[in-house]
């Protein structure tokens, strides 16, 4: 049995998703972060049911965070 959450990180801020990815990883948890929210999709579809929880920045360059949030609804609705 798996004890670390793992977190799903779509940032394209590096900064801020450094930061995030830090404080999480001190926190015990495991992350996965993303510069591309078309790469995260794309992980994130390959198997939905991987990631516990997903932060997303809303204010994306390559596509907008609500947006993201909707695709990633139709992969998993649980989620």
């Amino acid at each position: 049995m798996r004890n670390q959450k793992r977190i799903l990180i779509i940032d394209d801020d590096f900064d801020n998703r450094r930061l995030t990815k830090d404080i999480l990883q001190f926190a015990g948890f495991e992350t996965y972060d993303f510069a591309s929210p078309q790469l995260a999709l794309d992980a994130f579809k390959q198997n939905p049911m991987f990631y516990d929880l997903v932060i997303i920045d809303t204010l994306l360059d390559e596509l907008d965070g609500r947006k993201v949030y909707s695709d990633i609804r139709k992969s998993n609705p649980n989620s």
